[in-house]
């Protein structure tokens, strides 16, 4: 089990990471998010430098 734990947490870390450097969080708020809402918003942040919208156009 440690293993998965360890996965999540260098997740977490990474998405942290990107979602600061780019200055659209403050990490303090990145923290009291799950992975699964980490996740969100670095989706929207990668469609969105890709110019992909919701319906795909």
């Amino acid at each position: 089990m440690p293993v998965l734990r360890n996965a999540v947490r260098k997740r977490r870390e990474y998405v942290i990471s990107v979602l600061t450097r780019i200055g659209a969080f403050r990490q303090e708020d990145l923290q009291l998010l799950t992975l699964t809402e980490l996740e969100v918003e670095y989706k929207k942040l990668v469609n969105k430098k890709k110019g992909v919208t919701k319906n795909g156009q």
